[in-house]
């Protein structure tokens, strides 16, 4: 295996044999559609947008965004034309995101969990996109006496998926309530919401309001932690979902953030975020101007419960954020509460590529560029879905320079596994390794416990290697037995079966069998697996914590997964479809 580039060579560089033979596999040409210019490196997306039955949907409005990489151009926008088709050409070597936007219609959800993360596409993709009619919620808000609640915000907050997964992030879509106290909520993705009517109007209007400093109240008339869940079908209307105002006094949470001078001097402006302890939801926000020079917050309106501050920075320039606070309302105000910010961390490192020597049926369909790349970093703390900020997206990624350099910036202290996200499917993941010291003798596995970050620690000497060679495994998973049933959740795990690798965590391998129970793996490094199908907890659709990542899951996959012995040999660049796995229920203890 040789250390090279995901660069295209440059004619000096084809000199011998040898380089030609490492570095033709990585050079084959792109699609006619999308291949990049010879000349400036352009290329281009292309793609089509289809209702759910199947019908063309014109003037689709559709956003290209570069992601992780600030120095290729932000955002491309055109629309479909009568066919659905889009086009957006002259694209610089990168990631980018492809979202599409029609009033009234949503994307398609997805069936899987890991799924519902954002997907990239690179210059060359073509881009299959599904779109439906997004439901409404309406109904009528009245106050305690039966009067129409005028100018009141109702937000739907959709809390689950069709499949009844929580999500970690709840995403919400708000209208007013007109003269009548009538509100319509539309555009909505299927799923399960919460509606609520909040009646502190400071951040939709500038009018007073009779109801302003009052706490939220839920459909029918509840708390968040009474609320009723209304479900919404793609076109569907929901009706009559009508709230009626508890209108009990609300409490006020107030107090300063704190910082070192120098590192207030570096900030933007300062928000101040509460979320529900229990649910993870945001609440309210309030923000702190740089010249504020007492930098003292208040947060209006709020019901007795359990609830989460955090302070952080946000706009260009250095950021900073605070460790949780928690903050018991019961009957009264709350004051005096100190939010102390402190820098956040960061990972820098670089991509080594391991390009195969010639090895049959393993040719590149497409160039490897390290712009192409994404490294993700992931919290690891099993913990992490109520203790990461509401402030900072669950994933951080990074694009590499063309050298092959990455960082990740604005990093909470913690624990974190990193994952590239591959340019093709020729590639995996074969080693992650750590320079403690340069006069270390042999650096550290990186992946097998993650990587601990101290608050404002700058992790450097980071080393991702990534090898040519990759192996993919398609199949189904079916019932064996008189009256057997697959459960509603399962998930499929690939195990090392050779006693050496049972610590190597990048040879663990774990996917949901989704629709009819279909399971995909790829970027699997070759070699010898046990493949075993497990019932699944219940998962939020923000993405499921592996089971390989601590040492006890690993042991007890390697126990499941011996007794069942279901072994499956990948070769490299080997393409295995349509497996059978076959499932019987655990014997009972």
């Amino acid at each position: 295996m040789t250390h090279s580039s995901f660069r295209r060579p440059v004619p000096d560089l084809i000199k011998c044999g040898l380089l030609l033979v490492v570095i033709v596999p990585l050079c084959q040409p792109r699609s006619a559609a999308g291949r990049a210019s010879s000349a400036t490196g352009a290329g281009s997306i292309t793609g089509r947008v289809l209702s759910d039955a199947g019908q063309p949907l014109a003037r689709v409005i559709i956003n290209v965004n570069a992601v992780g990489n600030p120095l290729v151009a932000h955002r491309r926008t055109t629309d479909t034309d009568k066919d659905g088709n889009f086009l957006v050409s002259n694209l610089a070597p990168g990631v980018y995101s492809v979202t599409a936007s029609l009033r009234g219609y949503v994307a398609e959800p997805s069936l899987a969990p890991e799924r519902s993360e954002s997907r990239y596409y690179r210059p060359g993709d073509s881009v299959a996109i599904t779109m439906v009619k997004g439901g409404v919620i309406t109904g009528k808000v009245t106050s305690a006496n039966g009067e129409p609640a005028i100018t009141a915000t109702v937000m739907a907050r959709r809390v689950r998926d069709l499949e009844g997964r929580p999500l970690r992030s709840p995403g919400g879509v708000s209208r007013l309530t007109d003269d009548r106290g009538i509100y319509r909520v539309y555009g909505l993705t299927p799923g399960s919401y919460v509606v609520v009517a909040n009646l502190n109007p400071a951040s939709v209007s500038s009018v007073g309001s009779a109801y302003e400093g009052d706490p939220p109240t839920y459909f029918p008339s509840a708390t968040r932690e009474t609320a009723g869940e209304v479900v919404v079908h793609s076109g569907e209307e929901v009706r009559s979902i009508d709230i009626s105002l508890r209108s009990e006094p609300g409490h006020t949470i107030s107090g300063t953030v704190s910082s070192g001078s120098a590192i207030y001097a570096a900030l933007n402006q300062i928000s101040v975020t509460l979320t529900q302890a229990v649910t993870g939801e945001a609440v309210r926000s309030a923000f702190i101007a740089r010249d504020n020079a007492t930098r003292g917050f208040a947060i209006y309106g709020l019901p007795d419960g359990e609830y989460e501050l955090r302070a952080g920075s946000f706009g260009p320039g250095e950021r900073a954020a605070s460790p949780p606070r928690r903050v018991t309302v019961k009957g009264a105000d709350v004051g005096g509460v100190v939010l102390s910010l402190a820098p956040l961390s960061s990972i820098s490192g670089r991509l080594l590529l391991e390009a195969n020597t010639g090895q049959a049926g393993c040719e590149s369909k497409r160039p490897g560029l390290f712009e192409e790349t994404i490294v993700v970093a992931r919290r690891a703390e099993k913990e992490n879905l109520k203790n990461q900020s509401a402030l900072l997206p669950s994933l951080l990624i990074s694009t590499p320079t063309p050298h092959g350099e990455f960082a990740l910036r604005d990093l909470e202290a913690g624990r974190y596994r990193l994952e590239p996200r591959l340019p093709s499917e020729q590639w995996y993941l074969r080693a992650l390794t750590l320079d403690v010291t340069p006069l270390a003798r042999q650096p550290v596995d990186a992946a097998r416990d993650g990587l601990l970050l101290k608050t404002g620690e700058r992790l450097r000497g980071l080393t991702m290697i990534v090898a040519e060679g990759a192996a993919s495994l398609h199949g189904q998973v079916i019932a064996v037995g008189e009256g057997t049933r697959l459960p509603a959740r399962l998930r499929v795990h690939l195990v090392p079966t050779e006693a050496q690798q049972a610590e190597n965590v990048l040879r663990y391998a774990e996917t949901p069998a989704v629709s009819d129970a279909k399971f995909a793996f790829s970027h699997l490094a070759p070699g010898r697996y046990w493949l075993l199908a497990r019932p699944a907890t219940e998962e939020g659709t923000a993405g499921v914590r592996p089971a390989a990542w601590d040492s006890d899951g690993r042991a007890g996959l390697r126990r499941e997964a011996e007794a069942a012995n279901v072994i499956v040999d990948l070769q490299p660049c080997q393409r295995l479809t349509d497996y059978v796995l076959r499932y019987a229920p655990p014997s009972p203890k």
